[in-house]
């Protein structure tokens, strides 16, 4: 049902039709990287900008 919605389809739910713009929205957000290591890399921060 999901993949319906996200490609732009209605689905119906005990008769009554749904499409994405009912459910859902997109919303840009901030990107969270969380490394563990047991020394410092300055590399991984170039990583987790990508």
């Amino acid at each position: 049902m999901i993949k319906k919605l996200k490609e732009g389809k209605e689905i119906e739910i005990d008769g009554k039709k749904i499409s994405y713009k009912d459910v859902g929205y997109i919303k840009k957000g901030i990107k969270i990287t969380y490394i563990t290591d047991t020394i410092f890399f300055d590399k991984c921060i170039d990583f987790a900008k990508e």
